[in-house]
């Protein structure tokens, strides 16, 4: 018996970084303009979010803000979240934090966002590199001073998880 010679080729391909944007989102407090389909691409069309004032006495009054999106993240070797966004200017030294969670209820900030006009630049974070699946993204104002009741806004262009 003759022995045969086979040829095998093999072909990779570098498929790049996969960029995975909010599949859903779930609105807590706030007033919101635009959807989450608005911060899958950086085109000046935003999703806003409008802090709402806190009840009870006027004189213990604040203004307060939350909101959640969900992310589907691939996974990889490094993954990252970017967060294009900015916020109303005010005199109250609100600003605005992003936390992310892979439950819905423990959570790890990320991102403060402080500047207050869109310069198309992102803020990151670097997530853990194991992280994969289910992903839960918080926005959440950082004073909440009773007698602080400017209803400032959160401003979001685009936003997703990197997986490299």
């Amino acid at each position: 018996m003759a022995a045969a010679n086979v040829e095998i080729t093999a072909t990779y391909t570098d498929t790049g970084p996969t960029d995975d944007v909010a599949t859903g989102e779930t609105p807590v407090k706030g007033t919101v303009s635009g959807d989450y389909t608005d911060t899958h691409t950086s085109n000046d069309v935003y999703e806003s979010i409008t802090e709402r004032e806190s009840g009870g006495r006027p004189s213990n009054r604040y203004s307060y803000l939350e909101h959640k999106w969900t992310f589907s993240v691939t996974g990889g070797s490094t993954v990252t979240f970017y967060i294009e966004a900015y916020k109303t200017s005010n005199t109250e030294n609100d600003d605005f934090v992003f936390a992310y969670s892979t439950n819905g209820e423990d959570w790890t900030n990320m991102v403060t966002v402080t500047k207050t006009s869109d310069d198309d630049n992102t803020q990151s974070y670097a997530l853990p590199d194991d992280l994969s699946g289910t992903t839960y993204v918080r926005v959440k104002d950082t004073d909440q001073t009773a007698g602080n009741k400017t209803l400032d806004t959160i401003y979001v262009d685009h936003m997703f998880i990197r997986s490299e």
